[in-house]
């Protein structure tokens, strides 16, 4: 970027108005503000984008345990069904690192770059461990149970620092959308060089693929600059968020988190329990993960920077369009051109749900490390629960119920962010009030 002058920004920055002298302090002032924003516009789009690379990590790490499946059961010399103790062991040991990633707050901003390194390397070091540590069962879940361990932390601080990048409401929706499309861009990257290692160099070859993508965006993180500080000081004076508005975002991010988990780990099974054969499954799951990542990476952000719509607004509009694209498949589940539809029409719609959240969230006011160790756990609790509770509902009534459950467990979506829409109005209309009276607001108040 070349230099930049006083006199010549100050022209574009401030009107020019014959016989009225425009004292010299204010130019360069405006001057240095404008070549400022250039550098942190560029700044915050590096930022961004290793950011985005480290929820693909992310996504990488909560997918790898799908595809090979039977391989690990066949390293531990197992059944498949006796690995379901690794979902559980993931739910526990997330759920205790959620609430241990909260002590974040205690580390300095500009460290956390550094600390995101040192879990990338944790994470490299445990995919590279994971296929010798599977020869049993009791090191591979002590295995796997410590790889997953940094999740929380990973999820919490990239959700933070990219909050703290954007002041502009329509900029920082579009990139929490591309950054959560990093997941589910890392959810296909893990499933293709699953199938790509397996007709080549092995199963075992996925482990150590992932483990090499993790250290070398371990090492991008050592040689990325520090967050700006003043980053960190735009919010100094900005209220937190009601306590009733972080729960209504919890169980909205827990929900939405719950209804992505269950899609991706039972889709391949209902379609070939209801008459599918296994490629067309295949091929279906890995559509769905792409157009997951479609929908955050461009669809979201580009609808943000555009419309700039609130983000209740577009929950509510996705939701409303996977409700729609599943009306025909919860009438003839074994019908595949209604199956295609769901499945393209529920990564849309449910896409921007988690960002969109986030960005709620950071709209009414500072988001803290508390904040995000919240969502974090919601996302966790969600991640599991789903799966389980639709293992249920299809043992009790049939595979073929499957959408039919989706679609109601949907309608949920359709009915939160109305409440909390309804609840931020109110509290719009409340706060004029309370000032006329002469009591201000209350910072951190319950009220909804």
């Amino acid at each position: 970027m070349g230099l930049c002058s006083a006199d010549t920004l100050s022209t574009a920055v401030l009107p020019q108005v014959p016989g009225h002298h425009v004292p010299e302090g204010t130019l360069t002032m405006h001057a240095q503000w404008l070549c400022q924003a250039k550098g942190g516009c560029s700044q915050a789009f590096t930022h961004l984008m290793a950011y985005t690379l480290c929820q693909m990590i992310f996504g990488m790490v909560c997918s790898v345990l799908g595809p090979t499946i039977p391989w690990l059961a066949g390293r531990a010399a197992v059944q498949p069904e006796a690995l379901g103790l690794l979902p559980l062991v993931q739910t526990f040991v997330c759920i205790l690192s959620g609430l241990a990633s909260t002590s974040v707050a205690l580390v300095p901003r500009k460290h956390h770059h550094r600390l995101l390194a040192g879990l990338l390397l944790w994470l490299s070091v445990f995919f590279l461990l994971l296929p010798t540590a599977s020869r049993s069962l009791p090191t591979l879940l002590a295995t796997f149970g410590a790889m997953v361990w940094p999740r929380p932390w990973i999820s919490q601080m990239t959700s933070l620092l990219v909050a703290n990048l954007y002041e502009d409401p329509s900029h920082g929706s579009a990139s929490q959308s591309f950054n959560k499309g990093g997941f589910a861009a890392g959810c296909v990257v893990i499933v293709l060089v699953e199938k790509l290692s397996s007709s080549t160099c092995g199963t075992e070859g996925t482990f150590y693929a992932a483990a090499a993508s993790t250290a070398l965006s371990a090492l991008l993180f050592m040689g990325l600059g520090e967050p700006k500080p003043q980053q960190e000081a735009r919010h100094a004076g900005q209220q937190h968020p009601t306590r009733c508005l972080v729960l209504k975002c919890c169980m909205l991010y827990g929900l939405s988190m719950g209804l992505e988990a269950a899609v991706g780990f039972w889709l391949i099974t209902v379609m070939t329990q209801t008459g599918f054969d296994s490629a067309t499954a295949s091929a279906c799951n890995v559509a769905f993960f792409m157009l997951f990542a479609v929908s955050r990476l461009v669809f979201t952000p580009y609808l943000c920077h555009r419309l700039r719509p609130r983000p209740t607004t577009v929950i509510l509009g996705g939701a409303f369009v996977a409700v729609l694209c599943c009306v025909p498949a919860t009438l003839w589940p074994d019908w595949l051109p209604a199956v295609l539809l769901a499945v393209a029409g529920i990564p849309l719609g449910l896409g921007p749900a988690q960002p969109m959240t986030i960005s709620l969230l950071k709209d009414q006011g500072q988001m803290t490390n508390v904040h995000t160790g919240m969502l974090s756990i919601s996302c966790t609790v969600g991640s599991g629960a789903g799966p389980f509770l639709m293992s249920e509902v299809l043992q009790a009534f049939g595979f073929e119920t499957f959408f039919r459950a989706f679609t109601a467990t949907c309608g949920l979506l359709l009915v939160l962010p109305a409440l909390t829409e309804a609840g931020l109005r109110s509290s719009k209309t409340e706060a004029p009030a309370s000032m006329v009276s002469g009591q201000g607001p209350v910072e951190g108040s319950s009220s909804c």
